[in-house]
C-alpha cells in the first residue's frame, strides 16, 4: 500500500528559476542588491512572494526621484523623474543670482535620490548641489558630461519621447506617435524655448537610459514615462529650509523604539494637521505644505470642502470615509511592479482598493446637491463603477488568496481554467494511482518483499525505490528483471521499469506544470489588470487628495479652527489669532491681533519684555499665512490672507560645522536673501537681527534694514520685526512713517515695589518697551542673587551713562590699603634733602613688605599679613 508521506512531490526554487528565465543568475542578483556603488531605483528589498517586508513596500511614502539642474546666462534649469509614479516633470527657467537659492529650494521640496548636473557646472553651482543639509535626506551627485545638456539633442530626446511605452528608448514610431505630435503635447505643458530646462531633460533621460542598459538599474524596475507635467515654482509660494525648521513645519523625533532606524514626526505643524490614512494621502500633503499653492481658485476650493466635512449632520458619512481610506494603499507602486512581480499581499490590496473605492463613490455620490464642489465632481468623473466592479470581479473570481498564503505562491481558483482543474484533480489523486501502478511482490527480490513504495522526482521523474541490503557491492547484484537501474543511497536503490516510464509519458511533473499554468493564468490577469492602470492611478490620485481634505477637516474640528478669507490683495488681518503649536503647550493661550496691508502699516516693529512672547507672535503670523494657503483653516477668529509668494525669516540660527561661518554671518545671509527676494507680496520676519555683533554696529545695521525694506514703498513687503535695541527709540534712529510702521508691545503687568512683581500678559498693545527685563528672566532661570544684583547694579549705571565700576570686596579694599599706605611713604619722602638715600630705602622696603604681604595673600589667603605689616 501507498501511503501519502510515501508519495513525495519535491519541488524547485521557483524564484531562482524566475531569475534565471530573466536571464539574471541568483547570484547575480545578491551582488547587485549588496553593490553599494549601483544606483538603486527600487529601494524595497526583494523578498518572498507573500512575505511582510515585501507588503511594507505597498504602504511607502518615500518616492525616489533623479533631478538634474544646470545654471546658465543667470539662469536656472530643471527636470526631475519620479520613479514611482512614471512622471517627468519640467521647470520653466528662472532668474537666480549666484547665490543660487533657487536650487537649494529645489533640494528642499523635490527631496531627490539623484542630482544630475553639467561638468561644466562653476564651482557655486557644484557647491550647492553638494551641501547635504540636516532637513535633506541623503543623495547623490551624478556629474555628466556638457553634450548631455546641449539644446539640441535634448531636445530630440524630448521629442522621440515614447509616453506609456515599456522603456525609454527613443526609436522610430508610427505616423499617429510622430515627433510633430509630441511637440504639440510638449508645447502645450511648458514651452520648449527654455532652453535650460530642456537640456536638464534630455540629460536626465540620456541618463536613466543609459543606467538601465549598463545594468546600474535593474531589469525589473519600472522606467517607463507615463506623462509629462509642467512644475514652475512660481505656481508655489517660496519656503526655504530655514524659514521651515524656525516655523516648525516639520520637526522629526527620534522613535521610541531604540532598535528602529526610521524616525517619527515630532511636535510639528505637519505633525498635527496630518490625519490623513492613505501613503499617497500623506506624501500629498506633505508636498502641499512645503509648496503652499498661490492659486485662489485652488485654495478657496479646498477651504470649501473642508468646510463641507465640518458639518455636524454628515459626521457619520465622514467618518465612514475615512475608514475607507486606511484600505486606500500606493496604487501607483503597485501598477509599477505589475509588470515584474506582484505578491499576493498586492493583490489582497488592489481588491480591497476596488471595493473601498466603490464605497467612496458612493458615499460621495449620496451627498447628491453639493456636486457643486470640484473635488466631488472628480470622483464622480474619476470613480467608474464599471472597471472598478470588473477589476474586483477578475480578482475575485482567479485568486484563492487562503490557498497563496498557505503555499506561498500564486494559486488559481477552481472552475477558472478546465485544463487547470484536470491537472489538478489527477494531482490530488496521484497517491491512489501511484498505488495501482505499484509492481507486483513476484517482480520484486524475494529478499524485497516488502517494499512497495514509489517515489517522485521533479527532474528523474518516478522511480521504485528498494531497500539496499548488505553485500550489495557488484554489478550484478543491483539487477532485477523487468527494472532498469538508476541510482542508490545510503540506504536505498532506485530503480525504472515499464509502467515508471509510462508514468513519465502520461503524467510527468505535473506539479511543475500546474505552477507554470498558473504563472501563465497570472501573466494574463497582470495584463487585463494592467490595462486599467491609467485610471487606477487617477482614482488613487484623487484618493490621496480626498484624503488630505479630511485629515484638515480633522484638524479644523479638533482644533476649533476658522475658515479665512482670501484675496489677491497684499493684505493681512488676523482677529484674535492664536499659534497652532503654542496654544498645545501652553496652559493659557492669549490670543492677538494682526494687520497689515496697503491701506495701513505694512511692517510690525515690536519690542518688549523677555519671555514676553514676541517669538511667538511673530511665528504665528506667519504660521497662520501658510495654513491659510494650503487650504487648512487657521487658528483665529477672523482672518482675511492675501496671497503670499515667499515666506522669508531670520529667526533661529542653524548652525553647523560644515556651514563654516559664524553664526552673524549666517543670519547676515538670512537677511540678504530677504532684501533680495521680498516683494510687495512676501512676509518677512526678523526676530532680534543684529544681536550678534557689536552693539553699535547691530542697532545700524538693522535700522538700515528695516529703511531699506520701507523705501520700497507701495512694494514693501508685509515685515513683522522684534528686537531689543531700544536705543532705536530713544535716539529716533527710524527715519519711517507712522503709516508705515505700526510699533507695539507686549504689555507686562508690574507689582508695587516687589522684585519678583512682573506678570507677562502676552498681549499686543501700540507703543513702545524701554526695558527688557532681562534681570527678571534670569531670576526666573535661577541665576544666583549675587549674580542677579551686580547686574542689575551694572544695567542701571549703563542706563545713567555712569562708569561702570568693579565691585570691591574685604580683598579689594586690603589691596587698595595697601597700595595707599606705600604712596604715602613716597609724598613722605624728601628728595631734596642730603639724606634722600635713606628715604628712598624707606620706599624700597614699603614696596618689598607689600610685595611680601600680596604673596602671603596668594598663598594663605589671609590679609593679616598686610595688617601685620603696617
Amino acid at each position: 500500500m501507498v501511503t501519502p508521506t510515501q508519495s513525495k512531490l519535491e519541488t524547485p526554487d521557483f524564484e531562482s528559476q524566475a531569475s534565471t528565465r530573466r536571464g539574471v543568475s541568483p547570484a547575480v542578483e545578491w551582488q547587485r542588491t549588496l553593490d553599494p556603488r549601483r544606483v538603486r531605483f527600487n529601494r524595497s528589498d526583494a523578498s518572498s512572494l507573500v512575505s511582510g517586508s515585501e507588503h511594507r513596500g505597498v504602504d511607502g511614502d518615500a518616492d525616489t526621484i533623479v533631478m538634474a539642474v544646470t545654471y546658465k546666462n543667470r539662469k536656472v534649469g530643471a527636470a526631475y523623474y519620479n520613479v514611482e509614479t512614471s512622471k517627468l516633470y519640467l521647470m520653466q527657467d528662472m532668474e537666480d543670482d549666484h547665490h543660487l537659492e533657487i536650487i537649494r529650494l529645489l533640494k528642499f521640496q523635490v527631496a531627490p535620490f539623484v542630482i544630475i548636473t553639467s561638468a561644466r557646472s562653476d564651482d557655486q553651482l557644484m557647491s550647492v548641489t553638494n551641501e547635504q543639509a540636516e532637513a535633506l535626506p541623503p543623495f547623490e551627485v551624478e556629474v555628466r558630461p556638457s553634450t548631455d545638456f546641449l539644446y539640441q539633442g535634448a531636445r530630440s530626446r524630448l521629442l522621440s519621447l515614447r509616453i506609456g511605452s515599456d522603456t525609454l528608448t527613443t526609436h522610430a514610431r508610427s505616423a499617429q506617435n510622430s515627433k510633430t505630435e509630441m511637440l504639440c503635447h510638449l508645447e502645450s505643458v511648458v514651452s520648449l524655448e527654455n532652453r535650460e530646462m530642456v537640456g536638464c531633460a534630455g540629460a536626465l533621460l540620456n541618463y536613466i537610459t543609459k543606467a538601465k542598459l549598463t545594468g546600474a538599474i535593474m531589469e525589473n524596475d519600472n522606467m517607463e514615462v507615463s506623462s509629462v507635467e509642467h512644475f514652475s515654482l512660481n505656481q508655489f509660494m517660496h519656503i526655504n529650509a530655514d524659514a521651515m525648521w524656525s516655523l516648525q513645519i516639520f520637526q522629526d523625533a527620534a522613535h521610541p523604539n531604540i532598535h528602529s532606524k526610521r524616525s517619527k514626526e515630532g511636535l510639528s505643524l505637519y505633525g498635527i494637521l496630518n490625519h490623513t490614512k492613505t501613503p499617497l494621502g500623506r506624501v500629498l500633503l506633505k508636498q502641499w505644505m512645503m509648496r503652499p499653492c498661490m492659486d485662489i481658485a485652488v485654495i478657496e476650493e479646498r477651504h470649501a470642502a473642508v468646510g463641507f466635512f465640518l458639518r455636524p449632520e454628515i459626521r457619520y458619512e465622514t467618518d465612514q470615509l475615512r475608514a475607507c481610506m486606511t484600505h486606500i494603499k500606493n496604487i501607483p507602486r503597485i501598477m509599477a511592479r505589475m509588470k515584474t512581480n506582484i505578491t499576493i499581499p498586492e493583490w489582497e490590496v488592489l481588491l480591497k482598493f476596488a471595493f473601498h473605492a466603490l464605497k467612496i463613490r458612493a458615499t460621495i455620490h449620496d451627498f447628491g446637491a453639493h456636486y457643486e464642489i470640484p473635488l466631488f465632481q472628480r470622483v464622480a468623473e474619476t470613480f467608474t463603477g464599471d472597471e472598478l466592479k470588473q477589476i474586483g470581479h477578475i480578482i475575485t473570481n482567479m485568486v484563492d488568496f487562503d490557498s497563496s498564503l498557505n503555499e506561498a505562491r500564486f494559486v488559481v481558483k477552481p472552475h477558472v481554467d478546465d485544463e487547470l482543474d484536470e491537472m489538478k484533480r489527477t494531482y490530488h489523486g496521484l497517491d491512489e494511482l501511484l498505488v495501482c501502478k505499484t509492481p507486483p511482490l513476484e517482480v520484486l527480490p524475494a529478499w524485497d518483499s516488502h517494499s512497495d513504495t514509489i517515489k517522485v522526482f521533479v527532474q528523474l521523474g518516478y522511480l521504485i525505490t528498494v531497500p539496499l541490503r548488505e553485500g550489495m557491492t557488484e554489478q550484478k547484484d543491483f539487477d532485477i528483471d523487468g527494472m532498469i537501474f538508476q541510482f542508490c543511497t545510503t540506504n536505498t536503490v532506485y530503480y525504472k521499469s515499464d509502467r515508471m516510464f509510462e508514468l513519465d509519458e502520461t503524467i510527468g511533473d505535473i506539479h511543475s506544470i500546474i505552477v507554470d499554468r498558473e504563472i501563465e493564468l497570472m501573466q494574463r490577469l497582470q495584463e487585463t489588470v494592467l490595462a486599467y492602470r491609467a485610471p487606477l492611478v487617477q482614482i488613487a490620485e484623487v484618493c490621496a487628495e480626498l484624503d488630505c481634505i479630511l485629515s484638515l477637516a480633522e484638524a479644523a474640528r479638533k482644533y476649533d479652527y476658522t475658515r479665512p478669507e482670501m484675496t489677491e490683495e497684499s493684505v493681512l488681518e488676523i482677529v484674535k489669532g492664536r499659534h497652532p503649536l503654542q496654544e498645545l503647550s501652553a496652559d493659557v493661550f492669549v490670543p492677538n491681533d494682526t494687520s497689515m496691508g496697503p491701506s495701513g502699516p505694512r511692517m510690525i516693529l515690536l519690542t518688549g519684555a523677555n519671555s514676553s512672547g514676541k517669538s511667538v507672535y511673530l511665528k504665528q503670523i506667519a504660521l497662520i499665512t501658510l495654513m491659510a494657503q494650503i487650504g487648512s483653516f487657521v487658528p483665529a477668529e477672523h482672518a482675511v490672507v492675501g496671497i503670499t509668494d515667499k515666506i522669508l525669516t531670520r529667526i533661529h540660527t542653524r548652525e553647523s560645522v560644515s556651514r563654516r561661518q559664524s553664526s552673524f554671518m549666517i543670519d547676515l545671509n538670512q537677511v540678504s536673501n530677504a532684501m533680495k527676494s521680498a516683494g510687495e507680496r512676501s512676509l518677512v520676519l526678523l526676530d532680534e537681527f543684529g544681536k550678534g555683533t557689536d552693539l553699535a554696529d547691530g542697532i545700524g545695521l538693522y535700522g538700515a534694514v528695516l529703511e531699506h525694506f520701507a523705501a520700497a514703498g507701495e512694494a514693501c513687503p508685509r515685515v513683522a520685526t522684534a528686537t531689543h535695541f531700544h536705543e532705536i527709540h530713544t535716539h529716533n534712529l527710524l527715519r519711517i512713517a507712522p503709516s508705515v510702521l505700526f510699533e507695539c508691545t507686549m504689555q507686562i503687568m508690574e507689582s508695587d515695589g516687589r522684585d519678583d512683581g512682573l506678570t507677562f500678559l502676552y498681549r499686543v498693545m501700540p507703543g513702545r518697551s524701554t526695558l527688557s527685563w532681562g534681570v527678571h528672566c534670569a531670576a526666573l532661570a535661577g541665576i544666583p542673587a549675587l549674580v542677579l544684583r551686580r547686574g542689575q547694579e551694572a544695567s542701571d549705571k549703563l542706563a545713567k551713562g555712569e562708569p561702570l565700576l568693579r565691585d570691591s570686596d574685604s580683598r579689594d579694599r586690603a589691596v587698595q590699603a595697601t597700595c595707599d599706605e606705600v604712596a604715602a611713604v613716597f609724598l613722605r619722602m624728601q628728595l631734596g634733602d642730603h639724606r634722600g638715600g635713606d628715604s628712598l630705602d624707606g620706599l624700597w622696603r614699603a614696596v618689598d613688605g607689600a610685595g611680601e604681604a600680596f604673596d602671603a595673600v596668594q598663598r594663605c589667603g589671609s590679609w593679616s599679613a598686610v595688617r601685620s605689616y603696617y
